[in-house]
């Protein structure tokens, strides 16, 4: 079979694939996007049946149960948009002081953020919930501040907003309705690169990089007819953005072929983290909030200075008939001195890292939550410690390829091209060298949009 050749192939269409996907368009390269995932529709009953991933469902839900790590990503057109809480939010400016590259720095990353800002156009919910007002308790409890959240969404209509009820709610923010909900980048970044000529192949999951005296060639199986097919296509330059653990899984596999990638980096699979990802939840008491018709999530409460840590609400979960007893859900991120490794053994990722500074994070949060809960007269609950400590749970898995100033302390460049592989890049969270405390969704980006320049720029 005669494949036709493309200028880029781009492996996942997440937060970095997208944002190759359109400029290499916008360039005129020929482009092509291999996403595992199906497209979803929308307005199907199936998209809010079928959630994960599994033998007999293609949810756009992906858990990753491992050896040391349990980690929920994305899967499917979009990547993690489809499943996020829409959340764009820069990190701190002193994230960027230390473990980044010696060129890239707060100042320098400001153009890059601010292009994302131009593409999804993020705003924060201006309507004021109780929600609100009960952050500010907390906050005051805990010395913190209260911070609204700009979100990739529409708000819906008045109408719609008076018929949306608390079980409607995850519903509608996870697959997106016409008339308000969440924006996915398949309403942003990827519906202007297909405008712009990107071709985007569905289903289709690549195996294997082989290394060729010029270019590359990507390796994918796809399904036919209730059949897999195995196919390949040559192209001069692949960007690998298939969510940090694919990713990792994906250059590992690469590394122990001869005639795939077998240069890669020693360094690969260190310096993974979780992003101090933790749940929690405040329940049983009077002072919780009302449900209401908002985003899933509004705002968190801003404790870096003293905690490096945030608490985003994330709504109160949705339990039919009885939102009154409704638990009120957060997502706890953070920066612990966590610095864990992903290996790859007989076919599967394997994770490590130093027990006692989890448990340490663990208990930091624990006490953090049980002020919170007295602050507006309710309980915590947060995730055991035992279970954290045997097995850290994430949504935001970062690094095992980060960007370095040389191999020997990372796998890719400031520009996120692969050391020793010109023309081959990492433009997901496995480029992110470091925690960074918050939503990474934002970063990833402007970090793609920073390495897409210079590769077009330069012509490599």
């Amino acid at each position: 079979m005669i494949h036709a050749d493309a200028d880029i192939a781009i492996i996942g269409s997440g937060f970095g694939g997208s944002v190759a996907a359109l400029r290499a368009a916008e360039a005129g390269l020929r482009t092509v996007v291999f996403e595992r995932g199906r497209r979803l529709d929308l307005q199907s009953e199936r998209e809010r049946r079928d959630v994960l991933l599994s033998r007999f469902t293609s949810g756009p839900a992906q858990v990753h149960s491992m050896p040391g790590l349990l980690a929920l990503t994305g899967n499917a057109l979009g990547g993690g948009s489809q499943i996020y809480t829409a959340v764009k939010m820069p990190p701190k400016p002193e994230i960027f002081d230390d473990q980044w590259p010696g060129d890239i720095n707060w100042q320098s990353m400001q153009p890059w953020f601010e292009r994302v800002r131009d593409v999804i156009q993020p705003q924060t919910v201006a309507q004021p919930f109780d929600r609100q007002r009960k952050l500010a308790a907390i906050a005051n409890a805990l010395n913190g501040h209260v911070e609204a959240l700009p979100l990739a969404w529409s708000p819906p209509s008045q109408t719609q907003q008076s018929n949306i009820t608390a079980t409607d709610l995850h519903g509608q923010w996870q697959t997106w309705q016409a008339g308000g909900g969440k924006r996915p980048l398949t309403q942003t970044y990827l519906k202007r690169a297909e405008e712009e000529g990107a071709e985007v192949r569905c289903e289709a999951e690549v195996t294997f990089i082989e290394s060729l005296p010029s270019g590359y060639r990507v390796h994918y199986r796809y399904r036919s007819n209730g059949a897999c097919i195995d196919d390949s296509i040559r192209a001069d330059k692949v960007v690998i953005a298939a969510g940090t653990l694919n990713t990792l899984r994906l250059l590992f596999r690469c590394r122990a072929a001869v005639d795939g990638l077998p240069n890669l980096s020693p360094a690969l699979g260190r310096h993974f983290f979780t992003n101090g990802d933790m749940g929690a939840a405040l329940w049983r008491g009077a002072g919780l909030p009302q449900a209401d018709n908002g985003p899933l999530v509004t705002a968190w409460v801003d404790l870096w200075q003293h905690e490096r840590m945030f608490l985003m609400e994330t709504g109160r979960f949705p339990i039919v008939n009885a939102s009154d007893r409704a638990p009120w859900l957060f997502g706890v991120m953070g920066d612990p001195p966590i610095d864990g490794a992903i290996t790859f053994e007989k076919g599967r990722l394997r994770h490590r890292c130093e027990r006692e500074s989890v448990s340490v994070f663990h208990r930091r949060v624990s006490i953090l939550m049980k002020r919170a809960a007295q602050a507006i007269d309710a309980r915590s609950l947060v995730v055991p410690a035992t279970v954290f400590n045997r097995r850290p749970v994430t949504v935001h898995p970062l690094g095992g390829a980060r960007m370095a100033n040389g191999p020997r302390d990372g796998v890719v460049d400031s520009h996120q091209q692969v050391f020793g592989y010109p023309g081959l890049y990492v433009l997901d969270g496995a480029a992110i060298p470091r925690q960074l405390g918050s939503p990474p969704s934002m970063t990833i980006a402007a970090c793609a949009e920073r390495a897409m320049a210079k590769m077009l720029e330069q012509g490599h």
